[in-house]
C-alpha cells in the first residue's frame, strides 16, 4: 500500500512523521497483533505492507449494525494495542487534557473524572474509524496510524462509539460493556465527552447539506445515549 503526502500543512506533516515513528517502533518491538510493515519512505511517499480484510465501513460514521463476532474482533484489536507497552515512548497527541476540557467549555464534572482517571496513559490507535479497521473473518486489523500515541485509557473506544453508536447498537453495546467497567471507565467518559464535542464542532463548520444534518442528529443522539455515564437519563 502506498501513501503520498500531498500537502505541506504542518498538521499533516507532523502526523506523517508520527506515523513513521510508530511503524519503526512496531519493527523494533512488535505488538501482539498484526500491523503494517514499513517497506519504504522518502520525503513524501510511504510504502507499507498490505493487511487482509475489508473496511468496517467506507465512511467516517457507520450506517448499519455489525455482527457480534465483528464487534468482538474489533474490540480485541483495540485492546491488543492498548495492552502493548513498548519500552520507547510514543507521542502524546493530547498533551494537556485539562486544557482541552477548558477550551471546550466543559464543566467541573469532566475535570473530576479526569482526576479520577489518573496520570496513566496507554497506547491507542488514535483514530479507529471504520475505514481504518479491516475485518477479515474473525480477525480485525488496524491501519493508518497517523494519530497513534499514548492517550487516556478508553480513547479508542470513545472514538469508535462516537462514530457508530446510533447505527450499530451491537457494537455500541459491546463498547459500553468493556469501557464502563474496571480502570478505563473514567478515561472513557472523559474521552467520549471530548470526542463528541470535537465531532459536533467539526460538523457544525460544514456547509448545510443532508449529510451535515444527519451527522449532527446522530451526534446529538449519541450524546443522549452517553448521558448515563454522567448520572443522566
Amino acid at each position: 500500500m502506498a501513501k503520498l503526502l500531498t500537502t505541506d500543512e504542518p498538521l499533516w506533516v507532523a502526523c506523517r512523521q508520527r506515523e513513521l515513528r510508530v511503524y519503526r517502533t512496531f519493527a523494533r518491538f512488535p505488538p501482539p497483533c498484526p500491523v503494517p510493515d514499513l517497506l519504504y519512505a522518502n520525503e513524501h511517499l510511504t510504502v507499507l505492507s498490505l493487511l487482509p480484510g475489508e473496511r468496517l465501513g467506507p465512511d467516517r460514521h457507520l450506517t448499519s449494525d455489525v455482527p457480534a463476532s465483528t464487534a468482538a474482533a474489533v474490540l480485541r484489536t483495540l485492546a491488543c494495542l492498548r495492552d502493548w507497552s513498548p519500552p520507547e515512548d510514543l507521542d502524546e497527541p493530547i498533551p494537556d487534557y485539562a486544557a482541552r476540557i477548558d477550551a471546550a467549555g466543559l464543566g467541573t464534572a469532566v475535570h473530576e473524572r479526569l482526576a479520577a482517571a489518573g496520570p496513566g496513559r496507554v497506547v491507542a490507535h488514535g483514530d479507529p474509524i471504520p475505514p481504518n479497521l479491516l475485518v477479515d473473518g474473525e480477525m480485525c486489523h488496524a491501519v493508518d496510524f497517523e494519530f497513534c500515541g499514548r492517550y487516556l485509557p478508553g480513547h479508542d473506544l470513545a472514538v469508535l462509539y462516537t462514530v457508530s453508536a446510533t447505527a450499530a447498537p451491537t457494537l455500541a453495546a459491546a463498547i459500553l460493556a468493556e469501557a464502563t467497567r474496571g480502570p478505563i471507565a473514567d478515561g472513557f467518559a472523559v474521552s467520549l465527552t471530548l470526542q463528541l464535542h470535537r465531532e459536533r464542532r467539526m460538523h457544525e463548520a460544514l456547509p448545510p447539506s443532508p449529510l451535515r444534518t444527519r451527522r449532527l442528529a446522530a451526534i446529538a443522539a449519541t450524546s443522549r445515549l452517553a448521558a448515563p455515564l454522567w448520572g443522566g437519563a
